[in-house]
């Protein structure tokens, strides 16, 4: 804590709704005064408050790389004939008694379970090169970042066939940023 206070907890760090939550005895409380904690060590790592996002940091020889994680759920369809998705109309029919998942007493129980949906990444990036802050979300924002340098980070990316759709090829990207 801010306070010099040591507080040892099971916490958990919801990446959707971006709360924390804590273990209170048995019950799952969400943590309010977020800005009095100074730092959280979980499982080996370390998290931080970078401005108003709390965020892991990974310390380097460049100073470090703080990664606000966070993920969403997005539509992508319905689930259609054998397995594919499709952006149709789709209908269930349910047969009682053919799956007793459908049987009688559960009719009207069940939602429309055809929807289907992707975790999408959208952690955000933050590191300092030369004395500057920079973040980037996706691979467009960090070629406008440094537009001198965009054509090496793609030739970086193609030969070590990265997209930077994840944590760990972001993290090669920036250390490849930081050789420039």
């Amino acid at each position: 804590m801010n306070a010099g206070a040591d507080i040892k907890a099971s916490f958990n760090f919801d990446t959707k709704g971006q709360k924390l939550y804590y273990y209170r005895g048995e019950d799952l409380m969400e943590m309010t005064n977020t800005f009095r904690i100074d730092t959280v060590f979980a499982d080996g790592r370390k998290f931080v408050w970078k401005g108003d996002k709390f965020c892991e940091y990974i310390p380097n020889d460049n100073g470090g790389i703080w990664i606000n994680w966070k993920f969403r759920d997005s539509f992508v369809g319905k689930s259609g004939a054998m397995g594919l998705t499709t952006q149709g109309k789709v209908e269930v029919m349910y047969v009682p008694g053919l799956n007793s998942r459908y049987s009688y007493e559960n009719i009207g129980k069940f939602s429309d379970l055809t929807d289907v949906w992707v975790t999408k990444n959208e952690n955000t990036y933050f590191f300092m090169k030369d004395g500057a802050d920079y973040h980037f979300r996706n691979i467009g924002e960090l070629y406008k970042a440094f537009p001198d340098k965009s054509s090496d980070i793609k030739a970086f990316m193609k030969k070590n066939k990265l997209k930077g759709t994840n944590a760990s090829e972001a993290l090669k990207i920036i250390d490849f940023i930081y050789s420039l």
